[in-house]
């Protein structure tokens, strides 16, 4: 069986895990299918947020680069901004977002929230 080494992962596999393409040496795509979907959803999202926030695609990028503000997370990304302004304050891991969603962005909750646990812990 045919292999290839993927441009993006790394990973030898099957040439049946890579896309056709005529114009390539061996007839196939050089990145495996797995990695050009996702590359593929990430454009998708980076002009997303382009359109939304007006964010440059290098912006995005070098946000979602930068991982979670909070926690350094790299897994399920989100421009996280204020729901009043409309002003991006930075990225978060869905968790992360979501935790700031249920305090209801609300700084004097989250500092409140803490302050329990650490001494609930103590």
């Amino acid at each position: 069986m045919d292999t290839k080494i993927c441009t993006v992962c790394g990973i030898t596999k099957p040439l049946a895990c890579f896309y056709k393409q005529a114009g390539c040496k061996d007839g196939h795509r050089p990145e495996c299918k797995e990695c050009k979907n996702l590359r593929g959803k990430d454009q998708q999202r980076r002009r997303y947020y382009q359109r939304k926030y007006g964010l440059s695609e290098s912006i995005v990028a070098d946000m979602v680069s930068k991982g979670c503000y909070v926690c350094g997370s790299h897994d399920h990304l989100h421009i996280d901004h204020n729901h009043d302004t409309g002003k991006v304050r930075g990225c978060l891991c869905v968790r992360c977002n979501h935790a700031l969603g249920l305090m209801r962005d609300n700084p004097l909750l989250i500092r409140k929230l803490a302050d329990y646990v650490e001494v609930a812990d103590a």
